[in-house]
């Protein structure tokens, strides 16, 4: 949460001056890349604690299950997840979705129980169209294609030197479609949530392999990942393990990962 206090401030600093960052009139809209609600449960709970927050925008993947819940009250599991080039957000029910719901409710645990025992049961929840509206009321949404996602990172690099990382470039793409790119009133901040050194093969996709060089080979990529990937092409670092819930099922994938991880930790 701390961050979000920071960041909100500096924002607030910048748009009116100083003396004027602790005015309580003043807001910020604040657009996070979104997967496992996190960040947004996060920003939310800094909201609630006083900091001058307008709106809350998710910018989300072709996994839209938080677009879909914020848009009609659809939250409900996709049958399959979809592979993208922001990974990192793919994800098909959100972990932290309950705990958004517990705060948005003002904390009534016996609905949200059983909201989530219906979930458990069926995969599938149509929330109330009156608590719909009062999560419209605090937040909004985008959904970003691949497509979408590719051509902000070009064009924020182009536009501004600055090259985000595929997570990023999401929450970009969903300000940019909310119209946050246009000077207004209320200030946008959007909130950076990985670096691009740790997605090579998206960044190649999205801004071209010499952009890619470029970046890897100049000051802003940082000393240690330079130096880990650097050995890993070189042979000096092991291949990762891999687990993957397959023909065995999740339950035996997820006890042999244990088994394996206990052994580790006591050599």
């Amino acid at each position: 949460m701390v961050h979000y206090f920071w960041s909100v401030f500096r924002t607030l600093e910048a748009t009116y001056g100083k003396e004027n960052c602790l005015d309580q009139s003043k807001r910020v809209n604040v657009v996070i890349p979104t997967g496992a609600m996190g960040n947004i449960v996060a920003c939310y709970m800094s909201k609630l604690c006083g900091l001058p927050i307008n709106c809350i925008t998710a910018g989300v993947n072709a996994n839209d299950i938080t677009h879909r819940a914020f848009q009609n009250g659809d939250f409900s599991k996709s049958e399959a997840m979809e592979k993208t080039l922001s990974d990192a957000i793919n994800i098909q029910v959100p972990y932290n979705m309950e705990r958004l719901l517990f705060y948005a409710s003002g904390g009534d645990s016996a609905r949200i129980k059983g909201w989530y025992d219906k979930m458990d049961e069926t995969d599938s929840l149509q929330l109330d169209p009156e608590f719909v509206s009062t999560l419209q009321s605090e937040f909004s949404s985008v959904r970003v294609d691949d497509d979408e996602m590719c051509a902000m990172v070009r064009q924020f690099k182009a536009d501004h030197d600055y090259l985000a990382d595929p997570h990023t470039a999401v929450a970009l793409a969903a300000a940019e479609k909310m119209g946050y790119f246009q000077l207004s009133e209320v200030p946008a901040l959007v909130m950076a949530t990985a670096s691009p050194c740790k997605f090579e093969k998206s960044i190649t996709i999205a801004a071209g392999e010499k952009e890619w060089e470029a970046f890897f080979y100049g000051e802003s990529f940082p000393k240690t990942g330079k130096e880990l990937l650097e050995r890993a092409k070189a042979g000096g670092v092991n291949e990762p393990e891999i687990w993957k819930a397959e023909e065995e099922g999740l339950d035996k994938t997820q006890a042999a990962w244990e088994l394996k991880a206990r052994g580790l930790i006591k050599e």
